[in-house]
Protein backbone atom coordinates (compact mmCIF):
# COMPACT_ATOMS: atom_id res chain seq x y z
CA UNK A 1 0.00 0.00 0.00
CA UNK A 2 3.02 2.69 0.91
CA UNK A 3 4.74 1.53 -2.44
CA UNK A 4 0.96 2.56 -4.44
CA UNK A 5 1.12 6.08 -2.78
CA UNK A 6 4.88 6.85 -3.20
CA UNK A 7 4.06 5.69 -6.52
CA UNK A 8 1.17 7.91 -7.12
CA UNK A 9 1.17 10.89 -5.26
CA UNK A 10 -2.21 12.66 -4.00
CA UNK A 11 -2.70 16.29 -5.02
CA UNK A 12 -4.31 18.13 -2.08
CA UNK A 13 -7.14 20.13 -2.52
CA UNK A 14 -6.07 21.81 0.32
CA UNK A 15 -3.07 23.25 -1.07
CA UNK A 16 -4.21 24.59 -4.17
CA UNK A 17 -2.09 26.65 -6.73
CA UNK A 18 -2.47 30.36 -6.27
CA UNK A 19 -4.55 32.48 -8.95
CA UNK A 20 -1.12 33.82 -10.44
CA UNK A 21 0.71 30.11 -10.23
CA UNK A 22 0.37 28.06 -13.12
CA UNK A 23 2.25 24.76 -14.22
CA UNK A 24 3.84 25.62 -17.47
CA UNK A 25 4.26 22.01 -19.47
CA UNK A 26 5.59 21.50 -22.98
CA UNK A 27 4.25 18.81 -25.11
CA UNK A 28 6.69 16.51 -27.24
CA UNK A 29 5.09 15.32 -30.60
CA UNK A 30 2.26 16.78 -31.87
CA UNK A 31 0.27 14.21 -33.17
CA UNK A 32 -3.16 12.50 -32.86
CA UNK A 33 -2.57 11.93 -29.18
CA UNK A 34 -1.03 14.78 -28.17
CA UNK A 35 -4.17 16.81 -28.91
CA UNK A 36 -6.11 15.53 -26.19
CA UNK A 37 -3.30 16.59 -24.10
CA UNK A 38 -3.58 20.19 -25.34
CA UNK A 39 -7.27 19.97 -24.79
CA UNK A 40 -6.86 18.78 -21.32
CA UNK A 41 -4.25 21.24 -21.12
CA UNK A 42 -6.28 24.24 -21.90
CA UNK A 43 -9.17 22.71 -19.70
CA UNK A 44 -7.47 24.04 -16.15
CA UNK A 45 -6.97 27.27 -15.18
CA UNK A 46 -4.16 26.04 -13.25
CA UNK A 47 -2.29 24.73 -16.37
CA UNK A 48 -0.29 26.48 -19.01
CA UNK A 49 0.71 25.16 -22.55
CA UNK A 50 4.03 27.16 -23.58
CA UNK A 51 5.72 24.91 -25.78
CA UNK A 52 5.19 22.55 -28.40
CA UNK A 53 7.54 20.13 -30.58
CA UNK A 54 7.63 18.15 -33.62
CA UNK A 55 9.64 17.26 -36.26
CA UNK A 56 6.87 17.56 -38.66
CA UNK A 57 6.77 21.22 -39.50
CA UNK A 58 2.75 20.62 -40.74
CA UNK A 59 1.61 18.97 -36.97
CA UNK A 60 3.91 21.35 -35.13
CA UNK A 61 2.41 24.88 -37.09
CA UNK A 62 -1.35 22.76 -36.42
CA UNK A 63 -0.36 22.21 -32.68
CA UNK A 64 1.10 25.78 -32.19
CA UNK A 65 -2.08 27.40 -34.42
CA UNK A 66 -4.53 25.59 -31.38
CA UNK A 67 -2.08 26.39 -28.77
CA UNK A 68 -1.88 30.37 -29.72
CA UNK A 69 -5.69 30.39 -28.66
CA UNK A 70 -5.38 30.21 -25.24
CA UNK A 71 -1.59 31.46 -25.18
CA UNK A 72 -0.37 33.69 -28.02
CA UNK A 73 3.69 33.09 -26.35
CA UNK A 74 3.43 29.55 -26.93
CA UNK A 75 7.08 28.69 -28.65
CA UNK A 76 7.14 25.81 -31.60
CA UNK A 77 10.48 23.76 -31.39
CA UNK A 78 11.31 21.02 -33.59
CA UNK A 79 13.98 19.46 -30.97
CA UNK A 80 12.64 18.83 -27.63
CA UNK A 81 15.93 18.90 -25.95
CA UNK A 82 14.86 22.81 -26.63
CA UNK A 83 11.92 22.69 -24.57
CA UNK A 84 14.24 20.60 -21.77
CA UNK A 85 16.71 23.35 -21.36
CA UNK A 86 13.87 25.90 -20.75
CA UNK A 87 13.99 26.66 -16.97
CA UNK A 88 10.59 28.12 -16.89
CA UNK A 89 8.46 24.80 -17.70
CA UNK A 90 7.77 22.58 -15.29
Amino acid sequence: ALAGGLAFPHISRSNPIGANERIRIGVVGCGLISAGHRGFAGSRPDLRLDAVCDVRAEARERALEAARVRNPECAAYVDYGDILSRDDID
